[in-house]
């Protein structure tokens, strides 16, 4: 399926939504709550957190649905939604260190770190999760964001330039500097500590 067509499907959903027809909310919601729930888990770095601002995000959709101009935008229109409600919780909360669910680690860690068959590299593997969790926590949220959608939620950039309403130019250039930071702190990680991670 293409992007168009994408769009097009929850174009169509948004407007039988804001029609009232539930079934058609109940689609809408399930189609985009994978995109809404990593930006969610990027933002607050607490799965409790994020799907309570899922929750949120879905009632203020259903509210406003109505008033929705561009039907075809609803994809990136429920990520804006997404994003004010969890960046809403974040400001309303101690700071507290950014840290993500095991299987969205799992996945970046694989893409940056190769898995090792002997305890001694199993050992390693999971110093390197370790130092990710805190490294991922010092990214900048426009990175950190792309870098989940992208490697946990397996978004095409297309897709996610669409669901954040910006260029795939600009997606390709902050995942590409995510993984730059990313690689970069963990290469000073390794020095701090001497170790050969």
């Amino acid at each position: 399926m293409t992007i168009a067509d994408e769009r097009a499907r929850l174009g169509a959903l948004a407007r039988d939504g804001a029609a009232g027809n539930e079934q058609a909310f109940r689609d809408l919601v399930r189609v985009t709550t994978p995109m809404a729930y990593g930006i969610a888990i990027s933002v607050l770095g607490d799965a409790s957190e994020a799907n309570d601002a899922l929750q949120d995000t879905y009632v203020r959709v259903w509210q406003k649905l109505s008033s929705l101009r561009d039907t075809d935008a609803a994809g990136a229109w429920i990520a804006r939604i997404t994003r004010n409600v969890s960046r809403d919780r974040l400001r309303g909360r101690k700071r507290r260190p950014v840290s993500l669910p095991d299987s969205t680690l799992q996945s970046l860690a694989q893409e940056l770190v190769a898995p090792g068959a002997s305890p001694e590299a199993e050992l390693a593997n999971a110093q390197r999760k370790a130092a990710l969790v805190t490294l991922l926590g010092q990214l900048k949220e426009n990175y950190r964001v792309v870098l989940v959608l992208r490697v946990a939620q397996d978004m095409t950039c297309p897709e996610i330039a669409d669901a954040l309403g910006c260029s795939v130019k600009t997606v390709e250039t902050r995942l590409r500097r995510a993984r730059l930071q990313l690689a970069e702190k963990l290469s000073r990680a390794r020095v701090r500590r001497g170790e050969d991670l």
